[in-house]
């Protein structure tokens, strides 16, 4: 949400887009699409998630593409998980069960 104080006390509508040009469809894909592009590590926390999020999936490909180290936080033993698919599982350089884990993955790449 950085940078977008403008939504604290909105309601927004079920599709989550508001006027205001960062948060329309085209606003939230460049933002999301600059940031996968510019990071120097992808963490993903897919724990208990009960549908795919099409946008995470869309960053998961962009994070690969532009050779993103990508921590997915992920619990294998859930067959059941929507998130537990092939791609999730083969683009994803790290996959933990533990968020901590994931953390301790990602300070390790960045070094500090």
């Amino acid at each position: 949400m950085r940078g977008k104080d403008y939504l604290k006390g909105k309601t927004l509508t079920n599709q989550g887009y508001d006027t205001h040009p960062l948060s329309t469809q085209k606003g939230i894909v460049a933002r999301d699409h600059y940031d996968v592009r510019t990071c120097d590590v992808i963490l993903m926390n897919l724990l208990a998630v009960n549908k795919v999020s099409v946008g995470s999936m869309i960053e998961v490909g962009w994070a690969s593409a532009y050779k993103k180290p990508i921590i997915t936080v992920l619990d294998l033993t859930d067959t059941e998980s929507p998130a537990a698919h092939a791609f999730v599982k083969e683009l994803s350089s790290f996959i933990v069960s533990d968020l901590e884990d994931a953390i301790d993955i990602a300070i390790s790449i960045l070094g500090t």
